[in-house]
């Protein structure tokens, strides 16, 4: 329970920091962002972003959210082959653009922020930027393609999510570069001094499994780095395909406790790491599962049914592949545990439909959604038969792989593969509180 609970606490940070205060809008859609980043500054973090989005043509500014200490040199929009220098206000954490008469910006069109941002004279062992930070311009809810090239000191190590194109070295200087194959939600930065870890890797089917393990710390071991290739395989085999080279983990001591969740990147705390040298891996097949659903296909924070989606629904696929390794009686006892402690939880004032989970911050939420959620699922599993529900599955990742999902998209694929009773039942469970068997009856 608790590495599932600091997961859901470092997801809460980062959609807190990412999506507040700024009102939702789909009049702006970033389809892909061009980041270049600079470390070579003591004391600061130089940025050129170009964004290319699609906007509402008859809007005469528009926001993004961007952290408050930006330093921002201009803002500018490329016209007929010209960048364009527009005027901007600030205000906390919102940049305003106003957007000229003579500019129709109705079709993708390039936007170039030029900015820098303060940090600690130096970098130390670990750089950690991500969405949360708003350290680039952002929409909420929004998913992009991404190419990112940050120049680092000699001696970093620099990650982010996707896959590594390209790494050249002029001087005492490297500068990497990433490349997302699908829109993502997150884009992080991820500084280390490689000289601090011991990095195992393996070949999973043309994927590759690799774990950066801090030296210090003695939790380097191989069997972790083939559990990740064998729990990689079986996804691939029954949901669909990583769309990246490699899904690369890497330990962390500054969140000891918590897990990071980005697409082709995870950042696990030392006391996680532990646990899965102690073969408890229960909290890995999620991080894994999450590449899929969570990280792979998005959840949409300003509609019902996020955490469904972000973690009861991964939460299920991990307990596939439990079903699948373990076997059945260690499946129905991950099932049920956690469903037992939401009904211990149930009467309370706090409890809520399964749909409606606003935030899991209470007990009787973070187990509606570990518990109740994924036993929602596993009935919905029975009604539909083994072979329709894995075809659903397949064929809704195929179809949502890199987009934002709403509730609605996803009852209406599933009326694809079962028929009306079972996403009646559905429906009624999910919108529903306590037990689901007498919520089936009611």
């Amino acid at each position: 329970m608790r590495n599932y609970y600091l997961i859901i606490l470092a997801l809460i940070f980062v959609l807190k920091m990412s999506c507040a205060p700024q009102k939702y809008t789909r009049d702006i859609d970033v389809t892909e962002y061009n980041i270049e980043v600079h470390f070579e500054n003591p004391g600061k973090v130089d940025f050129m972003v170009d964004v290319i989005s699609k906007i509402n043509p008859k809007l005469d500014h528009i926001e993004f959210l961007l952290t408050p200490g930006a330093e921002i040199d201009s803002v500018s929009v490329e016209h007929n082959g010209i960048w364009k220098k527009l005027s901007y206000s600030t205000i906390k954490d919102t940049i305003r653009i106003s957007i000229p008469p003579e500019i129709s910006i109705g079709t993708e069109h390039p936007m170039r922020f030029v900015y820098s941002t303060p940090v600690r004279d130096t970098i130390g062992d670990f750089l950690y930027l991500d969405r949360g930070f708003r350290y680039y311009p952002l929409i909420i809810d929004d998913v992009a393609k991404v190419k990112i090239a940050a120049t680092v000191p000699a001696g970093y190590k620099m990650f982010s999510g996707g896959d590594l194109v390209d790494i050249k070295t002029k001087k005492s200087l490297v500068t990497y570069k990433y490349a997302t194959k699908i829109p993502v939600f997150k884009i992080p930065i991820v500084l280390i001094r490689p000289d601090n870890y011991s990095l195992l890797t393996k070949q999973c089917n043309g994927k590759g499994a690799e774990f950066y393990f801090l030296k210090q710390k003695n939790n380097s071991n191989l069997d972790i780095v083939e559990e990740i290739c064998k729990t990689l395989q079986y996804y691939e085999s029954n949901i669909g395909e990583f769309h990246h080279n490699n899904l690369t983990f890497i330990e962390i001591d500054q969140y000891p406790r918590s897990s990071f969740i980005g697409t082709g990147l995870v950042l696990s705390g030392t006391q996680v790491v532990a646990n899965y040298k102690k073969e408890k891996y229960q909290g890995l097949y999620l991080l894994i599962a999450a590449q899929w659903f969570g990280a792979g296909v998005f959840g949409d924070f300003q509609s019902k049914g996020f955490w469904f989606f972000t973690l009861s629904l991964p939460h299920y696929l991990r307990l596939m592949y439990t079903s699948e390794s373990y076997g059945e009686q260690e499946f129905k006892r991950e099932l049920q545990t956690p469903y037992d402690k939401y009904l211990n939880y149930s009467d309370s004032d706090h409890d809520m439909p399964t749909m409606e989970i606003d935030m899991p911050n209470k007990p009787v939420k973070i187990y509606n959604i570990k518990g109740r959620g994924p036993m929602i699922l596993n009935q919905l599993r029975i009604e539909m038969g083994d072979e329709n529900w894995h075809e659903f599955v397949q064929s809704l990742y195929k179809k949502m792989q890199g987009k934002v999902m709403i509730y609605e998209m996803f009852k209406e694929h599933l009326a694809k593969f079962a028929d009306e009773k079972i996403v009646g039942e559905f429906d009624r469970m999910v919108n529903s509180r306590g037990d689901i068997n007498q919520s089936q009856n009611e």
